[in-house]
């Protein structure tokens, strides 16, 4: 997809996720019984399935720590790094943006909100601050989303399939041990995945530039003039053909025709002695 047309698409997806998370904020502030009902059922659920588990217990904590602020930060700064070495600014400003607007929002909201922690009869882990939104979850989200849409134009539709497959598993899998480890409740998690997936797609229109316009705009026409049965294609092809003729016409003329082969020729003093001899003979007869 063009540059250009991508950023529209961009910013829609951006704005019904942030419709999306407006509504769930709004639940979340009004305390919609329905949603506080299935919050609290789905975390007794999941703490008590965990903490009957100790494998599983093990398990929620490893993926949380790898979705922790720490790692987040640590594997942005990483790439940042890597873009600027690469001599590739707007890349590495782009992931700086999508973090810090991440971090910004996510605080806010939690400072805003004030929604205290989930209270479980097994506490298989501690947490400070307010519960809404996850940090953890917005943060994992947004640098999956952000490395994706990098990563994006350089990858087939193989390679990018399972990149987003990957990214998606691991989202799910650090909100899913964020509620199994009872620190927060479900819609705390799906506020978090929101939240990062809008940071990362609204800043995407940061990555077009004019370099890239441009190159864009060249490889669409490179590729429309490789189509079979193009004006270009079929032009290109008259030429060749005209020039295959010339080269055979030039060929046909500057062929040397074999020499034909011819018997010794005689020396013209045998010739006119012959003559003479017949001439002596019929005189005397």
């Amino acid at each position: 997809m063009r540059l250009r047309q991508a950023c529209p698409v961009a910013l829609c997806v951006a704005a019904a996720l942030l419709a999306i998370l407006a509504v769930l904020t709004g639940l979340v502030v009004a305390e919609f019984p329905l949603l506080m009902a299935f919050d609290h059922t789905v975390v007794l659920a999941a703490n008590a399935a965990t903490a009957g588990h100790p494998p599983l217990a093990i398990a929620a904590r490893i993926t949380t720590d790898i979705g922790s602020p720490v790692a987040t930060d640590v594997v942005t700064g990483v790439a940042v790094v890597a873009s600027l070495l690469r001599r590739r600014a707007r890349p590495a400003c782009y992931l700086l943006l999508v973090r810090a607007a991440e971090l910004g929002v996510e605080t806010a909201l939690k400072g805003a909100i004030g929604r205290p922690r989930p209270v479980v009869p097994i506490a298989l882990t501690t947490a400070s601050e307010s519960s809404f939104p996850s940090g953890h979850a917005a943060g994992t989200a947004a640098l999956c989303a952000s490395l994706f849409i990098l990563l994006l134009p350089r990858l087939r539709r193989g390679p990018a399939t399972l990149l987003a497959v990957l990214g998606v598993a691991l989202c799910l899998a650090v909100a899913a041990s964020r509620v199994a480890l009872g620190v927060h409740y479900p819609s705390d998690v799906v506020a978090g995945l929101l939240l990062g997936i809008v940071c990362a797609v609204a800043a995407s229109p940061i990555l077009r530039g004019p370099r890239a316009e441009r190159w864009s705009d060249g490889a669409a026409r490179a590729s429309r003039c490789r189509q079979p049965g193009s004006p270009a294609q079929r032009i290109e092809q008259g030429a060749e053909r005209r020039l295959i003729r010339a080269r055979r016409h030039d060929r046909a003329q500057h062929r040397v025709d074999p020499p034909v082969e011819r018997g010794p020729r005689e020396p013209a003093n045998t010739r006119s002695n012959d003559g003479e001899r017949s001439a002596n003979r019929s005189g005397r007869g």
